[in-house]
């Protein structure tokens, strides 16, 4: 589990509209039908290139084959790891999510939890534990399945720091999605050893440069190459969403 306060130091799918998957016992079929969201088996076998009855054998049973849950992964934009639940076995990267954020009041609104946990935006802060939420910020169910893809994913983070600056300043709340966490460009909160870092990624074929909004911080480099190096570098979340402090 983690829980230090996110700094910015230097340190689409298209959705359609489908009949509601049954539920199912099958931890798998569980995640794939939460990353599935509202969209439909059909959609989900089209674009993975699969038959519908081996994507509902996968939702009921689990993936018969690997390829199967690669390709269901893929298009889910998930991690493999986290499709069959995998991450975070040794207790060093994962994240366990309140139950709480999926609370409804009313019909329509969500209540995400915000954590008072640091990503750094300057120098990165320590991983520990993901405290208890200290509030929550509503929204409406509707807005994030149509903008930020559901919420059962998601959790909201502060950013400490000036290395995101102008885009993100200090004390300002990002919203986290925590299943997209494979290595692509975009912003995401990474891990670096044992420090948490909100950073623009770019990719230079087997290189991962870690980029500051800042100019003042320079851009840290990732060897994919270097040994033991998925023991100290890990995409933890997208920044998808944030709320800023005037």
């Amino acid at each position: 589990m983690i829980s230090p306060k996110i700094r910015a130091e230097d340190s689409g799918n298209p959705r359609t509209r489908g009949r509601q998957a049954s539920p199912t016992e099958n931890p798998v079929g569980a995640r794939i039908l939460s990353a599935l969201g509202d969209r439909s088996r059909k959609w989900l076998a089209t674009e993975a290139d699969l038959p519908e009855s081996t994507v509902g054998d996968a939702i009921l049973r689990g993936p018969a084959k690997t390829d199967v849950a690669l390709k269901i992964a893929d298009v889910l934009n998930v991690s493999l790891d986290w499709l069959l639940g995998r991450a975070g076995e040794d207790g060093t990267a994962q994240i366990v999510i309140s139950h709480e954020q999926s609370s409804h009041e009313g019909g329509d609104i969500v209540k995400i939890p915000v954590h008072d946990v640091e990503v750094a935006a300057g120098a990165g802060r320590l991983i520990n534990r993901l405290p208890p939420p200290i509030y929550y910020w509503t929204f409406s169910k509707r807005w994030l399945e149509t903008n930020l893809f559901g919420v059962g994913h998601l959790i909201m983070v502060y950013v400490a720091g000036s290395s995101q600056e102008p885009e993100l300043s200090d004390g300002d709340v990002v919203a986290i999605d925590l299943h997209q966490n494979r290595i692509r460009e975009g912003m995401f909160v990474v891990r670096l050893d044992d420090t948490l870092v909100l950073k623009h990624i770019q990719l230079d074929g087997r290189i991962v440069k870690l980029v500051s909004r800042n100019p003042l911080y320079d851009p840290v480099s990732i060897d994919l190459t270097e040994p033991d190096i998925e023991n100290r570098f890990e995409v933890v979340g997208r920044a998808v969403w944030a709320g800023k402090m005037l």
